[in-house]
């Protein structure tokens, strides 16, 4: 392939990519929540269902590859809108622990039907073999995205 087709390709994947964020994720509902809010909040459901009783800031941070002041303001947005807690740790006081509310873990339930929903279609549309390349292509292009950050 020459280098203007494969210019035009990566022109061509780009703008796909672009377009499926802008219908797609873009286009999703989270309540009052901003989407990384969001996000957020379903990173800390995660957490919570390996250790019920909360997990740090700073792990959070180190997970999503966020700063720790930006995690806080996240938390500070969700706990005022009544999705998560802060609770002290058990061990040490000084260790603050976020850990979703009922209403928080209602709407991670929620929002994890409806998004997983969307994909069973996807699958559903696209057939088995071409879903299972899909993945196979998506798993290439992560770990090509993470490789390329170090």
């Amino acid at each position: 392939m020459q280098n203007a087709e494969k210019r035009l390709l990566a022109q061509d994947l780009a703008k796909m990519i672009q377009q499926f964020k802008r219908h797609v994720i873009n286009k999703a509902s989270f309540q009052e929540l901003r989407q990384s809010e969001f996000i957020l909040l379903a990173t800390i459901n995660n957490f919570n269902a390996a250790d019920p009783r909360g997990v740090k800031v700073s792990e959070l941070s180190t997970y999503m590859e966020i700063t720790p002041a930006a995690v806080t303001h996240m938390v500070n947005s969700i706990e005022e809108a009544g999705y998560l807690e802060r609770l002290p740790a058990a061990t040490d006081r000084r260790v603050v622990l976020v850990k979703l509310t009922e209403s928080g873990k209602l709407l991670c339930g929620q929002k994890e039907k409806k998004f997983l929903s969307y994909f069973e279609g996807l699958v559903e549309f696209m057939g088995d073999q071409d879903s299972k390349e899909l993945k196979r292509l998506l798993t290439l292009m992560y770990t090509y995205s993470k490789e390329r950050k170090k």
